[in-house]
């Protein structure tokens, strides 16, 4: 038997329309009218276009941008765990599965007959994903011991203790899994395991009390040569890796809507342990290097002290990427980050209106953004910077400033453009978020967040120096895959075809948006962006080509697609439309092979419950969200005394 089966999922495209409201707010508002403009550029383009795959990169100047391999940290470091512990493992870990393909795939694993099947749900974008995905995990390996863990218990605690699974982890789990999985081979109970919630046998759930910190400098660098036996398997010597790497755990400071000063106590590392972290990176391979790091530039002096040693030592070996705060990007500190070979930097702006940054304790102001972006120009460093919309307390004009913000970030810097990308996204509320302790509600609808999300796309679209917006086709991987493209030179080249790929799904989105034709000043901007984009487009796959029989299947489908959207645009709750339905019962009867499952979808417009039976008992639901309640708590208080220990303060522009 195998003692650990470790599986790490990215949430598929599926939960964008099995769960009502993301499919009429954020699919139908968002993803849908991009993904038709996304069609008719390639229609128009006669290529597909998007870099997700590895030999489908642009070429520049003779090059082209090689794509990065898929591997995860979490697959890495618990298999790292794992190994050293002495224990038999097999770990699966893709870049994207839809839930037929996950059947398939734990089919081919029954053999194996582990012991314990363990997931990570921090990879899923909606913790409603991994209710279905459990199902499929019970169906599977009835007889296994069913392990999640990962961070999605800080989104949605009800629903992470609604899923039909035997333990839950709630913090670090490398030293935990291990241990979990000797205890569950050689018959020991766990109850001593602090950090569980553990399900009895009527399916009621028992907390075994919160998990003390787990000290970072006692968990050494996970080997990432173990991608060679982590399933798809991945060569570092031979293909390009986003390594991600932690120098230090948890936030120093509070923002109101962010999970990472309740996931983990802050732990800061010396700046010598954290420099031989990074520098020992360089024996694995080709690629970038991630530092995970909540806030890597802060506290700056110690920062300052950990590129010093780098420097001293010749620089990183990898490329870093690394999150850093808008006060902490002097120049001097910026110069430092460049002799380090620090080539990215990641950058919360959340808003561009300063009453909304205050309500929420970012510690930064905007009159900090200008001598940043001109430090970072200076020394070649590209910024990711993001933005949320619909915060409460956000108003029309506070939404336009942010807007207009993340359009003009590079015009003093026309020729060194230092934020590449941007990512704009429409406010969530986290159980674990410090707002969420408050009762605060959102003064916006999603709906109203999520056109300001298409607004900000479309305006940053029409400025050529704008940063290019994240949920253009895979832009951020692009740019951060091939380290030959780090450097500023060759990362404008880039940022200039993405830029023009963004303007020309932005003039069709734009059309639909506005409801109005393609007009004579439209096309001949669209024949301009053609010119543009062609020479750098890789040749277009066989399968892409036009065939008759290809042209008649678009023909038969724009019609239904379109009718498919406007369902969900017009959606209300309860009230699903006959191809939503359809819809939902055909994916259904895929992912589990099901066809009365899949009648009873279609009749009920949702699919069936998978949550743990016990949740939907009669008083299953309020037990639930009692246990919840607990864990939330619990939660707070464990990491709210660590913060006070460590100095971490809630920090007020």
């Amino acid at each position: 038997m195998l003692d650990v089966l470790l599986l790490v999922p990215m949430s598929s495209n599926e939960g964008l329309w099995i769960d009502a409201f993301t499919r009429r707010t954020v699919t139908a508002r968002i993803y849908r009218p991009l993904e038709r403009a996304r069609t008719e550029l390639s229609e128009y383009l006669g290529r597909p276009v998007g870099f997700r795959h590895q030999g489908a990169g642009p070429v520049f100047d003779g090059q082209q941008i090689r794509g990065r391999a898929h591997r995860t940290l979490t697959a890495i470091s618990l298999a790292d765990s794992l190994e050293r512990a002495g224990l038999s493992w097999r770990a699966f870990d893709p870049p994207d599965h839809d839930y037929r393909a996950w059947r398939l795939a734990l089919e081919r694993f029954r053999a194996e007959r582990p012991r314990v099947v363990a997931v990570s749900t921090t990879y899923g974008v909606d913790i409603g994903w991994f209710v279905p995905f459990c199902a499929l995990l019970r169906r599977a390996f009835p007889e296994s011991t069913i392990v999640i863990g990962g961070a999605a218990y800080a989104t949605s605690a009800s629903t992470y203790l609604s899923l039909d699974a035997d333990v839950f982890c709630v913090g670090e789990g490398e030293e935990r899994l291990p241990e979990i999985a000797r205890r569950v081979r050689d018959r020991v109970p766990l109850d001593s395991i602090p950090g569980l919630y553990l399900r009895a046998k009527g399916g009621t759930l028992r907390s075994t009390g919160p998990a003390p910190k787990l000290p970072l400098e006692s968990i050494p660098v996970p080997d990432w040569n173990l991608s060679r036996r982590i399933e798809p398997p991945v060569d570092p010597s031979r293909e390009l890796l986003w390594y991600q790497l932690e120098t230090l755990r948890g936030c120093f400071f509070r923002c109101q809507f962010c999970t990472y000063t309740t996931l983990t106590q802050y732990q800061p590392q010396k700046a010598e342990l954290r420099a031989e972290r990074i520098l020992s990176m360089g024996r694995f391979g080709e690629g970038m290097l991630y530092l995970t790091d909540a806030t890597a530039s802060y506290p700056v002096p110690e920062w300052r002290e950990t590129l010093r040693a780098l420097v001293r030592r010749g620089g990183s070996p990898l490329p870093i990427g690394a999150f850093t705060r808008l006060p902490d990007l002097d120049d001097e500190t910026v110069e430092l980050m460049a002799r380090a070979n620090v080539r990215w930097c990641f950058i919360g702006l959340d808003s561009g209106d300063s009453d909304v940054l205050r309500k929420m304790k970012k510690g930064t102001k905007l009159d900090q953004v200008t001598p940043a972006m001109r430090a970072l120009a200076r020394h070649g460093i590209g910024a990711h910077v993001s933005c949320i919309f619909g915060f409460p307390g956000e108003t029309a004009e506070s939404a336009v400033g942010t807007r207009e913000l993340v359009s003009g970030l590079n015009d003093a810097h026309p020729e060194e453009l230092p934020v590449f990308v941007y990512n704009a996204e429409p406010f969530r509320f986290q159980d674990l978020a410090p707002l969420a302790e408050k009762g605060v509600a959102s003064s916006r609808p999603m709906e109203w967040s999520c056109d300001r999300v298409l607004e900000c796309y479309v305006r940053a679209s029409r400025n050529r120096n704008a940063p290019v917006s994240l949920i253009t086709p895979y832009a951020f991987r692009v740019a951060t895959s091939d380290p030959r493209f780090a450097t500023a030179p060759l990362r404008q080249w880039v940022h200039r075809f993405l830029k023009d790929v963004e303007r020309a799904v932005a003039v069709f989105l734009s059309s639909e948006l506005e409801g109005k034709k393609l007009g004579p000043a439209e096309l001949r901007e669209l024949r301009d962006l053609r010119d543009r984009i062609l020479p750098h487009l890789p040749a277009a796959p066989r399968n892409f080509e036009e065939t008759t029989i290809r042209k008649a299947v678009r023909r038969l489908r724009a019609p239904l697609e379109r009718a498919l959207d406007s369902e969900w645009w017009h959606e209300r709750e309860g009230a699903v439309g006959p191809l939503t339905r359809s819809l939902l019962a055909v994916s259904y009867a895929r992912a589990f092979g099901d066809l009365r499952g899949a009648a009873e979808t279609f009749r009920r417009g949702e699919w069936p419950s998978h949550a743990h039976p016990i949740a939907t008992a009669p008083g299953g639901v309020e037990a639930v969200r009692g246990q919840a309640a607990e864990l939330i708590a619990l939660e707070r208080t464990r990491n709210r005394k660590g913060a006070r220990s460590e100095g971490a303060v809630d920090a007020d522009a």
